[in-house]
């Protein structure tokens, strides 16, 4: 009887370590980060998405100075993915949205930087390794 309550022991707390580890990594995800250039300058401000060749969840992040980090949290789960790189700027003119509501509504015009082949079209692609380094580093051309 002493033996079985050993093993019953030793088996609760190795669930528990084991369930220790799941809790801080949510269902495998793994933390992502790298650098994105736009003909050789950081990309100072845009977006960045990841999309599954396959199933499984899109997830995304911010670029800021060049660089972007995905944490464990929120990061992708292991496998192929096609990389989406959008970044917007001003173009110094207004668009007037008062067509749309009854008051008078300004909003500065924006216009997308990065080329459709690494957002909409995209050809960029990041493969997401358990337990890896998992840092990508992008060189964007705008030709």
């Amino acid at each position: 009887m002493k033996d079985a309550k050993q093993v019953l022991v030793v088996l609760l707390l190795l669930f528990s370590v084991i369930s220790l580890g799941c809790r801080n990594n949510p269902a495998g995800r793994q933390p992502v980060e790298g650098r994105v250039t736009l003909d050789g300058t950081p990309l100072q401000d845009g977006d960045l998405a990841l999309r599954p060749v396959g199933k499984g969840p899109s997830v995304g992040g911010r670029i800021a100075n060049g660089r972007f980090r995905i944490a464990r949290k929120y990061g992708p789960l292991p496998g192929s993915y096609h990389v989406l790189i959008t970044s917007h700027q001003e173009t110094g003119r207004e668009m007037d949205l008062s067509d749309y509501s009854n008051e008078k509504v300004k909003v500065a015009e924006t216009r997308q930087i990065v080329p459709a082949q690494y957002n909409e079209l995209t050809e960029l692609k990041m493969e997401v390794t358990s337990g890896g380094e998992n840092k990508f580093d992008y060189s964007l051309d705008s030709k």
